[in-house]
């Protein structure tokens, strides 16, 4: 689902089809609107990678501000979402992660360049686009790129998405984290997400409107 391969040539046909961009265009919900004491961020971590890790250590000062999951830890709206978070389900279809949160840090399925072919998004960052989020991403380098690529807008006329390009995995992991924490530090925060309603609505519209499915389906009629 999420590797990609736009930019590599082969002898044969490659079709993309990230099955996850179509799943969730069926189950995107229209616009939810914020809690009025909704945190800064939600960051959700069901897996313990050693990236996900480092980044929720080197968040600690500022945890008041949000909303986050470990798999020791679960982002506390009771027994139900708990199970939701740690045993599997419907975590893709939960409103609340729209209502209690303003901006959606998505650690990703990779980050370390162990997989350089994993620039496509997975259903981590498909939820907030669904959501109409606002979002930072830890994953390989050039994913927002790729995003770009295919008809998606982002967030670099707001905050400083320069660490969409840095390909050392440390240096990448610095960038992010200062930007957080240069966010965090923003007087306005809630000016700032809303001035993010243009893309967000922009990225639903799109998600709505493509059909990534359509070059798969048209292969085998």
């Amino acid at each position: 689902q999420n590797y990609n391969y736009a930019y590599e040539e082969f002898p044969f046909q490659v079709v993309h089809w990230n099955l996850m961009e179509s799943f969730y265009r069926v189950r995107a919900k229209e616009w939810i609107d914020y809690n009025d004491d909704a945190k800064k961020f939600l960051c959700l971590n069901r897996w313990a990678r050693p990236f996900r890790l480092e980044f929720m250590k080197r968040m600690e000062g500022i945890l008041d501000q949000f909303n986050y999951s470990l798999p020791d830890k679960a982002y506390d709206r009771g027994n139900l979402e708990k199970n939701l978070m740690m045993g599997g389900g419907l975590y893709w279809d939960f409103p609340e992660h729209k209502r209690d949160s303003l901006l959606y840090i998505v650690t990703e399925s990779s980050f370390e360049g162990e997989h350089e072919h994993l620039r496509d998004v997975s259903e981590k960052t498909w939820r907030p686009i669904a959501l109409q989020m606002p979002f930072i991403l830890l994953h390989e380098p050039f994913a927002l790129r790729r995003l770009r690529d295919i008809g998606y807008r982002t967030f670099h006329t707001i905050w400083d998405e320069s660490y969409d390009t840095i390909v050392d995995p440390e240096k990448r992991m610095d960038a992010i984290v200062n930007l957080v924490l240069e966010l965090n530090s923003r007087e306005n925060f809630r000016g700032m997400i809303d001035s993010c309603r243009d893309i967000v609505e922009h990225n639903f519209a799109m998600l709505k409107m493509r059909r990534p499915e359509e070059n798969w389906i048209s292969l085998i009629r």
